[in-house]
């Protein structure tokens, strides 16, 4: 969420400049007077919003989720992952009597 805030601040700060009005209350539109600083903005903005995209997706999908299962019954480790477009991932090793873990 504080990313968007950044990429919507570097967008306006981009759009005001080119309009000359200020888009904000507490900012000076004749900062960015030449086009190379308005590029680099608005590279930043547009690169921020895809990365910010992405994140909402991978959240939204819960990408990376599972759950991992030890069976003591028929000793048997599953560990099982979400992916990308459903490729669920599913790792089950046999034949496996304990698990130690180190904290």
């Amino acid at each position: 969420m504080v990313a968007l805030v950044g990429e919507i601040s570097f967008l306006l700060t981009v759009l005001s400049s080119y309009s000359r009005i200020s888009l904000f209350v507490v900012s000076n539109i004749n900062i960015l007077q030449s086009i190379p600083q308005e590029i680099t903005f608005l590279f930043y903005g547009i690169a921020g919003s895809v990365y910010e995209i992405c994140l909402w997706f991978t959240i939204i999908l819960n990408i990376g989720g599972g759950y991992n299962e030890f069976n003591k019954e028929i000793e048997q480790l599953t560990i099982f992952r979400q992916g990308f477009s459903s490729k669920n991932h599913c790792i089950k090793f046999k034949d496996i009597q304990a698990i130690r873990t180190d904290v």
